[in-house]
């Protein structure tokens, strides 16, 4: 199985040392292969926010051969790790700007049939936001196995803080390796609440999101049996509480075109 470590950190410190550890146990698990994808070593320049991934389709995206070469190592991985150590309390700005060029896949999600690892270390805090800002990624279709974090004050390391790390390394090498060989999980409440919203929102605003819109057509995910974007066993009652806030979505969405359509028509009377 291939696994793909993407490193957010501009140096080989306490992030790498954590995933090299998760690495060493992988390969004591299983026939895994690595590889490691460093950042900083990318010419990607920052997201401009120009809305074009979004509104044309990836390739409007101003860096848009990097961006693609990236999602095809994505895309061919079995396991993805998202490494990065905490910088002002949040992923380093390498990782980030990465995930803002990924932002249209939280729109045209594709990566369900990855695993991801959040790797993450702080010499004194941020760990715990970090990793929930990480977990974003979910949205756009990767289930997330583990979220490994610790507290760490970098070299030279105590016997307490290596013991720490070979089990952190340990307990994320266990459950990586079994999510990579069990089905996908089911989706929670909020995954379903987020494709019946997008589900509702693409479908009447085609002119708006035309990208969004033949994405979601080719998948047959305007079928409003479906129940989430791949088959998998859904909770009933989670599937009619998301199938509740996607009527409610359909209604703010038809009341706010009302009132524009209103407005638009009081103004040109005046």
């Amino acid at each position: 199985m291939k696994v793909l470590a993407i490193m957010g950190s501009p140096r080989k410190g306490d992030t790498y040392h954590l995933t090299q550890r998760v690495e060493e146990r992988m390969r004591a698990l299983g026939d895994y292969e690595f590889e490691y994808l460093w950042l900083r070593d990318l010419d990607l320049g920052l997201c401009r926010g120009c809305y074009g991934c979004l509104w044309r389709g990836d390739e409007a995206c101003p860096h848009h051969e990097i961006v693609a070469e990236v999602e095809r190592k994505l895309l061919a991985a079995d396991g993805v790790i998202f490494a990065s150590p905490v910088y002002a309390l949040d992923m380093t700005a390498l990782l980030k700007n990465l995930l803002d060029h990924l932002t249209h896949h939280m729109h045209r999600p594709c990566f369900f049939d990855q695993r991801v690892l959040l790797v993450c270390t702080a010499g004194a805090m941020g760990v715990g936001i970090t990793l929930r800002t990480m977990s974003a990624v979910s949205v756009m279709g990767f289930s997330i196995a583990h979220k490994p974090g610790m507290l760490t004050q970098g070299e030279p390391r105590t016997r307490a803080e290596e013991r720490l790390t070979e089990r952190k390394a340990e307990r994320a090498a266990q459950a990586f390796h079994k999510a990579l060989h069990a089905p996908r999980p089911s989706p929670g409440l909020m995954d379903l609440i987020t494709f019946r919203a997008q589900q509702v929102f693409f479908s009447l605003n085609r002119d708006e999101t035309p990208a969004e819109y033949e994405y979601f057509l080719e998948q047959g995910w305007f079928n409003p049996q479906r129940t989430y974007y791949v088959d998998v066993p859904v909770n009933p009652l989670k599937d009619l509480v998301a199938r509740l806030v996607g009527r409610i979505s359909a209604w703010q969405t038809r009341t706010r075109r009302a009132t524009l359509a209103r407005e638009a028509a009081d103004r040109q009377e005046d």
